[in-house]
């Protein structure tokens, strides 16, 4: 991750701005609608997702153009009519469509409408994928400040599920969503591919950049508070003179009682030195709050 993009992060920037002006119908339907994920991103821009799918990726203001711009990728886009028949000719040439596709009207993206999107988006993200259980993490807890923080490493880009503000211990805290059927974490720890080194860089990267990670998501909490995007019991927080957790909280969404007999303690021994913790639920609804002793499948290093 380059660093001078938290720098350049700007919570005066002009979509932000705009946005806060309440001049436009689509964006206070999709902050007042039901399991929507509104994040904030380093380059002054706006994410929308439901389920685990974007809705509206790089959403900023065009001030030249005055106006929004966005992507939303075409297997996302609602039809007209997707009972309709298309009707097609085939000879020695090959297949041909005689008849045309028409993309649904969702201006202003009403309630009907933006289900015309969320219907097509779990059709890709499943019930027990992980993007799913880390979203629904995301709209469950009201503490969840962002999701996918982005940083690059010597190795690869890296990508931080869950990113939540702790009122209890006042410290910042990645969390990394995991599934049961994860490879990684069956890994010896000394695979470069294993949940061990994945934590590991995240452990490093929140131990070097503390003080660049609380200034960047105190801005972060502003421009939230300022669009009405966090919840009632965030709307009020100052976390400026907060800390950062370094050692990173591991969690699961789809975790049975059998397996977590049989599989937490080797998933433990392994993260213990660089995490903090790991919870193994079975749901997406219990809290994700920094414990200090061990309680059920809580389990704290």
């Amino acid at each position: 991750m380059s660093l001078e993009l938290l720098r350049k992060f700007d919570k005066g920037a002009e979509t932000f701005n705009e946005l806060g002006a309440g001049k436009y119908p689509w964006w206070e339907n999709l902050k007042n609608n039901e399991n929507i994920s509104i994040q904030i991103r380093k380059s002054n821009t706006i994410d929308v997702y439901y389920n685990g799918g974007a809705i509206l990726s790089s959403l900023k203001f065009d001030k030249s153009a005055q106006a929004f711009t966005a992507k939303i990728h075409p297997k996302y886009m609602p039809l007209e009519d997707e009972k309709k028949y298309i009707s097609l000719t085939l000879d020695s040439n090959g297949v041909n469509s005689t008849g045309t596709i028409n993309v649904m009207d969702f201006s202003q993206f009403e309630d009907e409408k933006l289900e015309a999107v969320k219907k097509r988006i779990k059709t890709r993200f499943g019930s027990g994928t992980e993007k799913k259980i880390q979203y629904q993490f995301a709209t469950n807890d009201k503490y969840i400040i962002d999701t996918e923080f982005q940083f690059n490493d010597s190795d690869d880009k890296q990508r931080i599920d869950l990113v939540r503000l702790d009122k209890k211990q006042k410290k910042i805290i990645f969390i990394e969503v995991k599934t049961i059927d994860d490879l990684r974490l069956y890994s010896p720890a000394t695979d470069t591919k294993s949940i061990y080194n994945q934590l590991k860089k995240y452990y490093e990267f929140a131990k070097t950049y503390s003080k660049e990670i609380l200034a960047y998501y105190d801005k972060v909490l502003k421009v939230k508070q300022k669009l009405e995007l966090a919840k009632e019991e965030v709307m009020g927080l100052k976390i400026d003179e907060w800390g950062v957790e370094c050692r990173p909280l591991l969690a699961f969404g789809d975790c049975k009682q059998e397996w977590i007999d049989k599989e937490a303690k080797g998933i433990d021994t392994k993260i213990k030195n660089i995490a903090c913790g790991a919870y193994y639920f079975g749901g997406t609804k219990p809290s994700l709050d920094l414990i200090i002793k061990q309680k059920g499948n809580r389990h704290i290093f």
